[in-house]
């Protein structure tokens, strides 16, 4: 479970103005070739986590050991195992059957620069031939890197945020956690993150904080709880489904509202990012769009 700490730094007004932010990391994706029948988890985001770390530490250790170990927020992010061939079958447990023969991609997204920096570089001057999932050895076919921005150029007041797999946010006043998309626990957790790994830009928290609690609303939503077990543990309890959130008012930070809004999709949001928790996309509406959308 992740708390995150305050940070004050120096603030920078944001504007629609065809400004283009650098979003910090980013993100590397691994195609992996089966050479055997294998039954994948429906969560298998502690898998990605455990199958990139095993291969950073072969080829650096040091690398690994800044990626997942210390007391600070963790530098990264993972999303579950995706098929890229072959049919998409899954058992009555939702798990994933993966044939012989079949592609899959792994991805790691990173949101330090200098470690993603690193990394990119060994994986290129190392031979990157098999990685572990499950037991089982896969082929690693093809390995991509991606670096994200965000271009300001359309003012818009209304996004959708689809939760892909389950999301919780970590409360320090209470024991038990926030299971629902409340507006507030989003973007601050998401400017949090950002203020601690993003080199250029920060984040006023607390004038932020007072501005989404003025003008961040829900529009609509559709949401179920969903648990998860990772090994033999207690169940991690989150929910699914998507958003949509509306902003009243511009006041300098409905532009910071569009860098997180895609600054999300990379570090993931809440608590257990590094298992493939909180996977989130997001999407800008026009005003009347998803109303029109339930009507069909």
């Amino acid at each position: 479970m992740e708390k995150l700490r305050s940070m004050e730094k120096t603030y920078q007004t944001l504007t629609f103005d065809n400004k283009v932010i650098n979003l910090p990391g980013g993100e590397i994706s691994l195609s992996v070739l089966s050479q055997e029948d294998t039954v994948i988890p429906s969560h298998s985001g502690s898998i990605v986590r455990g199958a990139f770390l095993n291969l950073i530490s072969t080829i650096d250790y040091s690398l690994a050991d800044k990626l997942h170990n210390g007391n600070n927020v963790r530098p990264y992010s993972v999303e579950s195992i995706k098929k890229i061939s072959g049919e998409y079958i899954k058992n009555r447990r939702n798990d994933l059957i993966v044939k012989k023969g079949e592609l899959l991609k792994l991805k790691l997204k990173v949101l330090d620069s200098d470690i993603l920096r690193a990394l990119i570089e060994h994986f290129m001057q190392s031979s990157l031939p098999k990685i572990d999932l499950v037991g089982k050895e896969y082929v690693i076919s093809d390995l991509v890197y991606n670096i994200k921005r965000v271009e300001l150029k359309k003012r818009a007041f209304k996004l959708k945020v689809n939760f892909l797999s389950p999301t919780y946010f970590s409360m320090i006043s209470r024991e038990d956690s926030m299971y629902f998309p409340e507006p507030k626990y989003l973007f601050m957790n998401l400017a949090k993150l950002w203020n601690l790994y993003n080199k250029e830009v920060f984040i006023p928290e607390k004038q932020f904080y007072e501005w989404l609690d003025k003008n961040a609303r829900i529009n609509d939503y559709s949401t179920r709880t969903k648990r998860v077990y990772i090994g033999k543990s207690t169940p991690i309890k989150g929910f699914q489904g998507w958003a949509v959130y509306r902003f009243l008012e511009e006041e300098n930070f409905l532009p910071w509202i569009h860098v997180l809004a895609k600054f999300g999709e990379l570090s993931n949001v809440g608590g257990s990012r590094t298992a493939g928790f909180g996977v989130m996309r997001a999407k800008w509406l026009d005003i009347n769009e998803n109303d029109e959308q339930k009507k069909k």
